[in-house]
């Protein structure tokens, strides 16, 4: 077969072409940092790095839930909070007022006090987090509780005790939501007794009923804050290990997507000198007028 400078030509253009595109894939994974610029770069690696992507993305959504759920339970926690330390002073209150020495007219001041509280408790149980209360059920953009007359003689419940859970793990419901009718209300009915037996100076009532009656609602709200100190671990146990999760993940992506950097270099250098040779190739056998046409 006879071998015309025509083929010479096109041999050498085809290998020059080569180099470049070369040289362009080795500056363009140095530039990015990316091994995969392209699905032909890598079809396998590809399919595994999308596989990936997607797993992070779910992992950044459960991270989110949790920090919203911690969040909702930290709100939660301090409304609880408020309405127990009112509890712990209704109860010195109490103790007080059953003292029968005590003058009818401190009773009364005391009871002035106690009003104070019962508003203390229906605010704790009005907390919002992100314009939703947190104590209202399913019912977040209802204000729960309501007092009822003037002084306040009892209350309205404007939501359910229906759960609020969001998934922080794949499978795994957290609860965010506290009972607030359950949390509150016995509270607030027993303040409302509380008030009325100081005003009337009903010292039996007060020593015998209404001592014993905070003492155990003060306890229920305690054991409220404690399941969710429960819940706030298991939120935390959670966050680490969907974090430790997202670090390996973002390892593997690496493993898959990142460029090796000292390679690249080594082969760009590599490409560039091939790139050389064959315009010094060329030069010699066409001559310098040609080659400087093409180049």
């Amino acid at each position: 077969m006879r071998i015309t400078w025509g083929m010479m030509l096109n041999n050498m253009l085809a290998g020059m072409n080569l180099s470049s595109a070369t040289i362009i894939k080795y500056q363009s994974q140095l530039a990015t940092g990316k091994r995969i610029g392209k699905p032909s770069d890598d079809p396998t690696g590809v399919v595994r790095a999308l596989s990936l992507r997607t797993t992070l993305n779910q992992t950044e959504t459960y991270l989110n839930n949790v920090s919203q759920a911690h969040e909702w339970l930290a709100v939660s926690e301090s409304a609880l909070t408020r309405a127990h330390a009112a509890l712990s002073r209704a109860l010195e209150l109490a103790q007080m007022g059953a003292n029968d020495t005590l003058p009818q007219a401190s009773r009364v001041a005391l009871a002035a006090e106690v009003d104070e509280l019962i508003a203390t408790v229906a605010s704790a149980g009005n907390t919002r987090y992100a314009d939703r209360f947190v104590f209202a059920g399913t019912r977040t953009r209802n204000e729960p509780f309501s007092l009822v007359g003037t002084p306040p003689t009892g209350y309205a419940y404007d939501g359910n005790d229906a759960a609020i859970a969001w998934e922080t793990e794949p499978g795994v419901l957290q609860r965010v939501n506290t009972d607030g009718q359950a949390a509150f209300g016995p509270a607030i009915d027993a303040l409302i007794d509380l008030r009325d037996h100081l005003l009337a100076g009903d010292v039996a009532s007060l020593g015998n009923n209404d001592i014993t009656q905070l003492q155990v609602i003060s306890d229920d709200v305690l054991r409220a804050q404690t399941d969710i100190g429960a819940k706030t671990k298991r939120l935390d146990e959670s966050r680490d290990s969907l974090t430790q999760l997202k670090l390996t993940v973002f390892a593997l992506l690496e493993k898959y997507e990142g460029a090796d950097m000292a390679e690249a270099i080594m082969r760009l250098q590599m490409a560039e000198a091939s790139y050389s040779a064959a315009q010094a190739a060329t030069a010699r056998i066409i001559g310098p007028t040609l080659v400087d046409l093409i180049r």
